[in-house]
Order: structure tokens, then sequence, then C-alpha cells
């Protein structure tokens, strides 16, 4: 995954870094004394009342914890540590816990906590040194207030420990970034793609539970970043239909629109509701015959451009149980996928005519009727609709 990184850079084991007692306020500590060896269950006498095996005496130290916690001070969120609030994660109700499950407060938490998990959060996120040409954790970068709650360990000094975390972090975000970019990372060639993953996660850190919209907005980042490069234009069809592609197997499952012999009357001055697991694309560079080319194939150096098209190619792709189906169009074709999406079948109908040439127009009827009918048949539309314009279309 990574270019040019050497053997010490690689991912692994390290014993976790262990907070200084003295961090702690003793109100605040869970466990009463050092735990020693397990000791089983406590006979029934000596049982929690609510049954949990435990000595009553402890319930005094988790009240004081529960007390420095309802006294807490709202956690700011640059201390999320990549996740917007806790409650995120629970997901709809329904999905989770419902009212009577465990749940955590939100956005309360002890002052000491909370620089604590501030103070790890910019350490994860320092950035990696790219001067060598390798990827090194620049430890002199930490936060000495963050270091000096953290032992040393007998592996190593609480820095180094903390370096395996730091190094951690960007790995498993530069793989996110090349997974959901596949075609665009590969352009680049990983080692040039990842410093504009760098410079974009610092402008944007995560901030949701789920680590799959980290890439969210990235191609509009690229855009800017890139300036007037050599291939821009191949460079941002390429991620745009990295995005595309990444949209259609994000998109949630739709049932596909069947006409009914009600609709008929309505039928010309509706919209048809594009299925969102259907894209047209317009191909200028043969960008999906690369793209299926590398999926199967690794490595991280960059990989050359192919020649721009005399025609630009036209596709549907379906998101299948098997994967993305490529479905060639003419290119009328796909105009009038296009107008369909945004505007009513009469409004679409009549723009095609008016814009094909005179040659063209007496067989366009035909053609129009052909090539509405296939794409109902082929699941590309969810519904129909009165109300006003969709969506646009993506354009690669």
């Amino acid at each position: 995954m990574l270019v040019h990184a050497r053997r010490e850079q690689h991912l692994r084991v390290e014993p976790e870094p262990r907070l200084r007692p003295a961090g702690v306020p003793a109100r605040h500590r869970l466990l009463p004394r050092a735990p020693g060896a397990p000791r089983g269950a406590h006979p029934r006498a000596r049982r929690d009342p609510r049954g949990h095996p435990r000595p009553p005496g402890v319930e005094r130290g988790l009240v004081a914890l529960r007390a420095g916690l309802e006294a807490g001070r709202p956690l700011p969120h640059a201390a999320g540590v990549g996740r917007a609030r806790s409650a995120d994660a629970r997901g709809a109700r329904g999905a989770g816990e419902g009212e009577g499950g465990a749940s955590v407060r939100a956005g309360l938490a002890p002052e000491w906590l909370a620089a604590l998990q501030s103070g790890f959060g910019a350490v994860l996120r320092t950035p990696l040194d790219r001067s060598t040409g390798t990827l090194r954790a620049t430890l002199s970068a930490y936060d000495p207030g963050t270091l000096g709650e953290i032992l040393d360990g007998p592996h190593g000094r609480a820095a180094e420990h903390l370096a395996v975390y730091n190094r951690q972090y960007w790995f498993r975000l530069f793989g996110v970034f090349q997974t959901a970019f596949p075609l665009t990372s590969r352009l680049f060639g990983h080692w040039h793609f990842n410093g504009h993953v760098t410079r974009f996660l610092l402008a944007h850190p995560p901030g949701h539970w789920d680590l799959d919209r980290a890439p969210d907005g990235f191609e509009a980042f690229l855009a800017d970043a890139i300036g007037d490069a050599a291939h821009r234009e191949a460079l941002l069809d390429a991620a745009r239909l990295d995005v595309t592609w990444r949209a259609l197997f994000r998109a949630p499952s739709t049932a596909p629109f069947r006409p009914r012999a009600e609709d008929a009357p309505r039928l010309l001055d509706s919209r048809l509701v594009p299925s969102p697991s259907v894209a047209v694309v317009v191909d200028r560079w043969a960008l999906l015959e690369l793209k299926s080319s590398l999926a199967g194939s690794g490595g991280e150096s960059a990989v050359p451009l192919p020649s721009a098209l005399e025609e630009p190619r036209c596709w549907a792709l379906a998101r299948e149980a098997g994967g993305i189906r490529h479905l060639a169009l003419a290119p009328r074709e796909a105009e009038l996928l296009l107008l369909l999406r945004r505007h009513t079948i009469r409004d679409a109908l009549a723009a095609l005519e008016s814009a094909c040439p005179e040659p063209e127009r007496a067989a366009l009827p035909e053609q129009a009727q052909r090539w509405l009918a296939r794409s109902v048949e082929r699941g590309f539309w969810a519904g129909l609709t009165s109300e006003g314009e969709g969506q646009g279309t993506t354009q690669v």
C-alpha cells in the first residue's frame, strides 16, 4: 500500500501506552485498588443487589465516578478523534439499543479526560514526514503535555509507542482513500496520491464514526489542488468516475419501475425517477477500460494515461448482484437518458428532437421508443413523479 516504506514503518503490535496514575484524579478512578488475580464469582450473599458478581463495597467507587461524570463539562468537538458524537455510532433507533438500552450521555466528560483525548487525537493527526522519500513519524512534533501522561514501556519510550498509533492512523486512511479512488490513485501513483490525501485530511480531519465517509469531498479538493497540472481534465474525469463508482455501491436498493395501465394518461407529463444504482457516464479517455484492467492487478507506481478518444464513449453503469455492469449506449440514447433525468418525458423528447440534425429526425421516434423501453426493462428507473426537475448527471 505504501511507497518506499521501510521495514520499521510497517504495522506491528506494540504494548499499549500506559497512563500515569498521577494524571487521573483519585475520585475518577474506577478500581479502588490494583487488580489482582481472577477470584471467580462472589458468594451470593456478597453479590451486588442487582446480581452483579462484585461486592457491594465497590459500588461506593462507582457512585463517585458517576458523580464526577455528571459534573463534567461538554466534550469539545475537536476531542472526538474521528467521531462526531457517540450517539451517532448507535445508528437509527431500532437498529441498536432502544429507550431502555445502554447509552452514553452525549457531550459530557471530565476535564482531564477531554484534555487527554484531545491531546491523543492531535498526536494521531500529526502528519508523517515525507522529506526523506519515506513515511516517518516525527516524534519531536508530539505535544509534550500528552507525552507526560504516558509511561515509558519496557520496549521503548512513550513517544515511540505513540508513533505506532500515529503511523497506523495515516496508513489506515491512505488505504481507505486508495480503495475509494482506485483509478485516481494509480494515475497519480500512491506516493503522490498520498500527499494529496494528507493535505486534504489536515484541512478536513475525519469527523464521523463511519470511516468510509472520510473521502467525501476529496474530488472537489483535488480539483483545486492540482491547478493547471498536465492531464488535469483526465485526472479529474478519473476522480469523478471513482466517485460515481463509489456512489453506486453505497446506493440503497430500490425496486425497478414497471409501468402500469393506469400510468398511461399521465406518462408524458411525468418525470422518471432515476434509480440510485444506475449512472450514465461519458468516457473521453477509455478510463473504464483502464479501470477494469487495473482491478485485478497490484502495484503502487503511476500508470500511463490512455490517449484521448477520437469520439467519446457513452455508458450506463448498473449495479447488479455480481458487481457493476457496463452497458454501451448510442450517443443519442445517452443524451435521451440524461434529458429524462431532468425533464418530463414530453419535454425530454422535444429537447432531443430539437438537438437532432434534420436527416436523423425521421428515424428518431422509433429509436426513442426503443431506447425508452430498454431503459425501463433494464431497471434504470425507480418510479414516476409529476414533481419538479430532479438531480443532474455525472459526466466523466
